[in-house]
């Protein structure tokens, strides 16, 4: 075992799960689908019959396929990765907060920082990064992004350093300042969101068109 800087660790994690990763999204997002139009096709003859049943199959195997992420895959990563690299903590970072830096990257470096360090103190550089997050709301809304982060931390920087912030209060000044994100963006730029949306086309127009 040898140690790593969590930042550095994040590289040594993508080259060794890249490809396990990426096969993973893929059977969920393409294979899932077929699996639960083919139980119902292959199940029954009856048309309303074979929807129940392959809506049935959806809700079983999505279950099943979290607990299989969550409880057994997303476990035996972080047990085979512990058994080579010792995770060194940067910046001041916990050792939770470390292993999500190697687990998500930049993304975690940003995220952390951006939410544990007082408005007044976010620098362009953070808040410049924090609006690229996420990759569809950097390409469609990354200027709404942008209008409200300054505007809190603006909102901060006339304030004594020890004021208190969090979520609450950034909800009052983006409603004050009428910055508040919209129900389309908060939709569309949740990732989770987006991947269902694939998933659950892909298995309506199997359902609907039957093509094998």
């Amino acid at each position: 075992m040898f140690g790593m800087l969590d930042y550095r660790a994040h590289k040594l994690y993508l080259i060794l799960f890249f490809l396990p990763n990426l096969a993973l999204v893929l059977f969920a997002t393409l294979g899932l689908p077929v699996i639960n139009y083919s139980v119902g096709i292959s199940l029954a003859d009856n048309r309303v019959i074979q929807i129940l049943i392959s809506l049935v199959s959806l809700l079983i195997l999505e279950l099943v396929w979290i607990a299989f992420i969550y409880g057994l895959i997303s476990k035996f990563y972080q047990f085979l990765f512990g058994l080579f690299v010792d995770i060194i903590p940067s910046n001041g970072r916990s050792e939770e907060e470390a292993k999500l830096v190697v687990w998500q990257g930049q993304k975690a470096i940003t995220s952390l920082a951006f939410g544990s360090s007082h408005p007044s103190t976010w620098t362009d550089k953070l808040i410049n990064d924090f609006s690229r997050l996420d990759w569809l709301q950097s390409l469609f809304y990354r200027q709404n992004v942008l209008a409200r982060v300054n505007a809190i931390a603006e909102h901060y920087r006339s304030l004594p350093p020890d004021s208190s912030f969090g979520e609450f209060e950034y909800d009052a000044i983006l409603s004050e300042h009428d910055l508040n994100i919209g129900r389309l963006e908060k939709f569309l730029c949740n990732a989770h969101v987006r991947w269902s949306i694939v998933t659950y086309s892909l298995f309506i127009y199997l359902i609907v068109f039957q093509p094998f």
